[in-house]
């Protein structure tokens, strides 16, 4: 008790920090146990707050997860000094863990590559390999249109920042514009890329409202911006030397992309111009991200109270975002196993580089807050890292297969990654442990996306496409929180997405469906054979006169377990000389009224005597010429290889004469032919017949005829004269 006293008698002085250095009030001398509650009550009131808001507390990079006292080091603590307490500010509404699938949608007859929420989260599209652009109706859990034009896989989707178009890309090269409201297109087929689609990204909201404006990348290394109401091409931007794999339109008027070709390229929209590259990587670029992403996608979406137009909303997200970060930063993963962290706009020098993944980085996503990033690899791990500076945070474990996709809820308290071990799992930022598992695809997860809208900022649902590679159709599985159905089935909540590929996931996603009411079919099922049997009394009558009847010798046999006769079995089965009485069964008193019929002797002569054509048993007196058989047979391989040996030989020798001329060279392997090989393979044998009589004498094998074989051939000196050593024993 004393010691508890003294520890709560302690104090501490303590200074708070905004994210960007600015001092809040004084120096305030508190205990040393005080908790995060009472931390935020402080800052609240330092802060004039009129609604309470949610903070997280640091010390030195560490979050303050119960009291101060836990995170401070007793022994170096000096009560002089001010230690300095910086505070971030949460969302102000909570997203619940998603923690079972409602529902899954099929549709799709081919794999799902792409999945996507529209900004405002009121729409969702995935686009499949079956050459369709499908449109779902997230409250209703249904498909809603069918988007049919495309040739070939839909490789990628976007839509537009006002919700109003969705645009795809496919295998073909050719990209196509779509009316959510009736799926049809809403605009001219747009064609110029020399091979598949990669990528597909929107000029910003506050940079253009009318949201006519957007790039594409292509296999052929190209990047296109096109104007979506006219369909034509307004510029094109090349300079990669390889695939273009990811592209983004920045906020301030920049266009980033990563290649094969290892590096990342830096343009300015406007006029083409290529500002400048990136360089570091050693391997394939294979994803980007910006710390403004969210604020771009959710431009038009407002998170407040206050009432403002869709341009000012737009322009101020993007500018908090900067301001609070220093500038817009971009994050690279690559092959090489490595991040880039960088400021595109300042500098081309990367501000940090970021190691610890043991495979490729397939995906990586800034949080909404832009505070982390997380990094999905195929070493079957996602880690964390700081946002602004780069530093590794921590690695969050329990995929068993490689990690494909991950994606934030707009909160940035939660984290939901799909890998190839075909689960789902949401992790917990506050603790960076894993919170729930969502299995039930039955193959790889390749696509996830989070609804990024919170309209009642409390609920959101997670969704999750099956992609096909068979002709089954793939499913949608819709995973929503817990309470979300019991509290208002109709309410408008919103998704996660993710995509997945299988043979069997039409099978096990029909099997989900009939898991929720298979008992209540079973029982009724059992009820409906009840009944069926208690209204057909003659049919019991029937089969028990059959049961019971006794049988003629004349006639076969009835075989009362299968209710065929004998005749009919055993045409399917082969023919056997003996017969089997009570296999695997008792006997049954039944069966003493059946009388057996006697097997026929001829019969089974003629069976033993089909069964024993072509085997024959092996005479001693053979013995000496299987023998002289394998002599020959293993001489023959020898011979093959020594042939093979001298050809090759023969040849090496005939193309050096020839020299580094090519047309020689090609009028030397013209000579070479089958003829010439069996020459050298027969050489001056003679053969010797199998069926003659063998004399077992050691001069004969001395005077043989093999002159192409050599007794050191293969050979050490145990086991020379082997074939003499034979005939011996």
């Amino acid at each position: 008790m004393e010691l508890d006293n003294q520890i709560k008698d302690k104090t501490v002085l303590i200074q708070f920090k905004s994210e960007t250095g600015e001092l809040i009030g004084d120096h305030l001398d508190i205990p040393r146990v005080t908790t995060t509650h009472q931390l935020q009550l402080i800052c609240n009131a330092l802060l004039q707050k009129e609604e309470t808001t949610a903070f997280n507390f640091f010390v030195d990079d560490k979050e303050i997860i119960s009291n101060l006292q836990n995170l401070l080091d007793t022994e170096k603590i000096n009560t002089e000094s001010v230690i300095d307490v910086v505070y971030q500010e949460q969302a102000v509404f909570k997203v619940r863990p998603v923690t079972r699938c409602s529902s899954s949608l099929p549709g799709h007859s081919e794999a799902v590559i792409s999945a996507m929420f529209s900004p405002d989260s009121q729409k969702l599209a995935s686009g499949s390999g079956d050459t369709t652009v499908r449109f779902w109706d997230i409250h209703t859990q249904t498909p809603f249109h069918t988007c049919s034009g495309h040739k070939n896989w839909v490789l990628c989707i976007s839509w537009s920042p006002d919700s109003k178009r969705l645009i795809s890309g496919c295998k073909n090269g050719v990209i196509m514009s779509w009316n959510p409201e009736n799926g049809q297109r809403a605009g001219p087929i747009m064609t110029g890329h020399k091979q598949w689609i990669t990528a597909l990204t929107w000029e910003p909201y506050h940079s253009n409202p009318s949201c006519r404006r957007f790039a594409s990348s292509g296999k052929d290394g190209c990047i296109r911006i096109w104007d979506v109401v006219l369909g034509s091409c307004l510029r094109i931007l090349s300079s990669h030397t390889h695939s273009i794999t990811c592209l983004r339109w920045g906020g301030s008027g920049l266009i980033y992309s990563g290649s094969q070709d290892r590096m990342i390229k830096v343009w300015r929209a406007e006029d083409g111009v290529l500002c400048r590259t990136l360089e570091g990587h050693a391997h394939w670029v294979n994803t980007l991200a910006l710390n403004t992403d969210y604020a771009m996608r959710t431009a038009t979406v407002n998170f407040t109270a206050v009432k403002m137009d869709d341009l000012t909303l737009a322009k101020s997200k993007y500018d908090d975002v900067v301001t609070r970060t220093g500038g817009e930063i971009l994050v690279s993963g690559s092959d090489d196993f490595t991040l880039f962290l960088w400021y595109p706009e300042k500098d081309k020098k990367q501000i940090e580089r970021m190691t610890g993944h043991q495979q490729l980085i397939n995906c990586v996503q800034f949080s909404p807050d832009g505070r982390l990033i997380a990094s999905a690899s195929f070493d079957k791990s996602i880690k964390l890292w700081d946002g602004r500076t780069g530093k590794f945070v921590t690695t969050l474990r329990g995929h068993v297969q490689a990690v494909y996709m991950i994606a934030w809820s707009c909160d940035s308290r939660l984290l939901v990654s799909g890998s190839a071990d075909s689960t789902l799992k949401v992790w917990n930022m506050k603790d960076k442990k894993l919170m729930f598992d969502l299995p039930g695809h039955a193959d790889e997860v390749f696509a996830v996306d989070w609804a990024p809208d919170d309209d009642e900022k409390s609920d959101q649902w997670v969704e999750s496409f099956d992609s096909m590679e068979s002709d089954e159709e793939s499913d949608v599985d819709v995973l929503v929180p817990p309470q979300e159905l019991k509290q208002n089935p109709k309410s408008k909540k919103r998704p996660v997405v993710a995509a997945e590929t299988s043979e069997e996931s039409s099978s096990n996603a029909d099997s989900d469906h009939v898991s929720g009411d298979s008992a209540d079919e079973a029982s009724s099922g059992d009820h409906q054979v009840g009944d069926k049997l208690k209204a057909n009394p003659a049919w019991a009558n029937a089969m028990s006169k059959v049961l019971h009847a006794k049988k003629s010798v004349n006639k076969k046999a009835i075989v009362l377990s299968k209710a065929k006769k004998i005749a009919n079995v055993t045409e399917k089965k082969p023919k056997l000389d003996f017969e089997i009485v009570n296999e695997g069964t008792e006997a049954d008193p039944l069966d003493e009224d059946i009388k057996e019929e006697k097997p026929d002797l001829k019969k089974k002569f003629l069976i033993k005597e089909q069964q024993a054509k072509g085997r024959v048993k092996p005479s001693v007196l053979d013995r000496d010429r299987e023998r002289k058989l394998m002599k020959i047979a293993t001489k023959g391989v020898v011979q093959l290889f020594n042939a093979v040996r001298q050809q090759q030989k023969i040849v090496d020798r005939t193309i050096k004469k020839a020299g580094k001329s090519e047309l020689k060279r090609e009028k030397v392997l013209e000579t070479i032919d089958k003829k010439k090989f069996l020459d050298v393979l027969t050489g001056s044998i003679k053969s010797t017949p199998a069926n003659d009589k063998i004399k077992v004498e050691e001069k004969s094998e001395e005077n043989s005829t093999w002159s192409v074989l050599r007794d050191d051939f293969m050979m050490g000196t145990k086991l020379k004269d082997w074939d003499k050593r034979e005939e011996i024993i």
